[in-house]
């Protein structure tokens, strides 16, 4: 993949994320990770993005999946509460790069 951006709810569980299994979901986003160029830009570590209102508990079901020629590009950042159970994450690209073109003189 190339300049290639994921971003969603997935509710994909990995244990790389802080979950105790994986679900469906998880499973199939780790595969997708092992068989591509795609890098997940969160672990157990990140912020979460999403309070468990009932349970006050929280969780990091918003992914965002970058193509390793973007990785280095681009920042994420959860941001403030906006009164709902998730936070909105904040992608911003820092630079791309153009490809340069050759052309043949005249």
């Amino acid at each position: 993949y190339e300049r290639t951006i994921l971003a969603g709810d997935f509710n994909a569980h990995l244990p790389l994320l802080g979950y105790k299994d994986y679900n469906y979901r998880g499973r199939e986003v780790e595969d997708l990770l092992n068989s591509t160029n795609l890098i997940l830009d969160k672990d157990m570590n990140s912020t979460p993005t999403l309070l468990h209102r009932r349970h006050l508990t929280t969780s990091r079901p918003d992914l965002i999946v970058v193509s390793a020629d973007l990785y280095e590009q681009i920042t994420v950042r959860v941001g403030e509460d906006i009164d709902s159970d998730h936070s909105p994450v904040l992608i911003k690209i820092n630079k791309l790069v153009k490809p340069e073109i050759k052309r043949r003189p005249f």
